[in-house]
């Protein structure tokens, strides 16, 4: 059975177990973060279309760092390419020490790598956006925002990213979305299960 299957069954206990929440305040492990981003999309880039998305692009696109108060790495990458995401995840764990913690519904996954969390966004076209089933219509993306693809680069790597960031930041964020804000959200306990 694959990794991404058998964690289809477990729902979030592995999840819970080995996320670590660790800002990328400190510049060592912001910089160690950095490889590890540039790492995951090298070993996906064989597999599957992934962009950077949320946090993780607005630093790109506004610092050329991860934010330094963010807590983890995120991508999304369209369901279309659904068996090829399970196939990447599946040859990538327990690789360079990744490790796949969770799938949630075949959509939303999350892997791990010396305290770098990452969530990976499955995302369907529907009418004139692109919605994620595991969170629903808060994290959908317009069709005028993703279409058509662009590219970023990041730590020397270049990306596909959606075509119009810059009106996603300021819909997802609101129009002050070059103003950094420095908002820590301490980590959330959790139970050793």
């Amino acid at each position: 059975m694959s990794v991404c299957a058998d964690l289809l069954s477990k729902g979030n206990r592995e999840y819970d177990r080995c996320m670590k929440w660790v800002s990328f305040a400190d510049p060592s492990h912001r910089q160690k973060a950095s490889d590890i981003v540039v790492e995951f999309y090298e070993h996906m880039d064989n597999h599957i279309t992934l962009f950077p998305i949320f946090g993780t692009l607005l630093g790109i696109i506004r610092e050329n760092s991860l934010i330094p108060h963010d807590l983890d790495v995120d991508f999304g990458y369209f369901r279309t390419e659904q068996q090829q995401m399970i196939a990447g995840l599946d040859s990538l764990h327990g690789k360079n020490g990744f490790v796949v913690c969770r799938n949630q519904g075949n959509s939303l996954f999350s892997i791990a790598k010396d305290d770098v969390p990452f969530d990976l966004y499955g995302y369907s076209k529907s009418g004139d956006s692109y919605t994620q089933e595991a969170t629903g219509p808060t994290n959908r993306l317009l069709s005028s925002e993703v279409d058509p693809m662009n590219t970023v680069e990041f730590n020397g790597c270049q990306m596909p990213s959606i075509g119009n960031p810059q009106a996603f930041f300021e819909r997802y964020y609101g129009a002050d979305w070059e103003t950094p804000r420095v908002t820590i959200v301490p980590p959330k306990d959790i139970p050793d299960a």
